[in-house]
């Protein structure tokens, strides 16, 4: 079954991994590959004071930007 992605403006401006991977339409191992070997790190922060939790965000206008670069 092929699902319709969200169109970018249903997106929020942060997304943590689980919605950066509907972003996409990849699965979160894929995002971690793209992380360590395709430079998506670029589009990825980790906010101080939020509890010691440690929760990567990503920024979307970041993230389209490393999907420029790299040819997605």
């Amino acid at each position: 079954m092929t699902e319709q992605r969200l169109a970018d403006n249903q997106f929020p401006r942060l997304m943590n991994k689980r919605v950066l991977c509907d972003y996409l339409g990849v699965s979160a191992s894929i995002v971690d590959n793209l992380i360590k070997f395709d430079g998506l790190n670029v589009a990825a922060f980790t906010p101080s004071g939020n509890g010691g939790k440690m929760n990567t965000l990503f920024i979307k206008e970041r993230v389209l930007e490393w999907e420029l670069k790299v040819g997605l």
